[in-house]
């Protein structure tokens, strides 16, 4: 779930709208996000660090996305919306919630 909300948050910049021109901010927040989202699948593989900053910083990237979904709700296509700041946010935040679910798991069973 995570790889694939890096390569859509990362796809804004090759995205092209044919009926109006696309913001700077559009083609910058996500692919930082994707940068970010890029880092904790990183530290998610490393088994120290797979507690709270990996899900801190999928929650913090989903939530960032949303908020900058909702700014450019009026001046981009809902179809780019929904590929490179929805449909990321949706799946970092169930990666965050399934690390969590899991993570409860463990606990329980130690």
């Amino acid at each position: 779930m995570c790889s694939l909300a890096i390569v859509l948050a990362g796809s804004a910049p090759f995205l092209e709208s044919p009926d109006d021109p696309i913001p700077t901010g559009f083609v910058l927040v996500a692919p930082f996000v994707a940068v970010a989202f890029s880092g904790a699948l990183v530290m998610l593989l490393v088994k120290r660090l797979r507690g709270g900053a990996v899900r801190a910083v999928l929650g913090t990237g989903a939530a960032a996305l949303a908020i900058a979904g909702i700014v450019y709700t009026n001046s981009v296509s809902p179809r780019l919306l929904v590929i490179a700041y929805w449909l990321p946010a949706l799946l970092s935040q169930a990666a965050a919630w399934v690390l969590e679910l899991s993570h409860r798991a463990a606990m329980r069973g130690l």
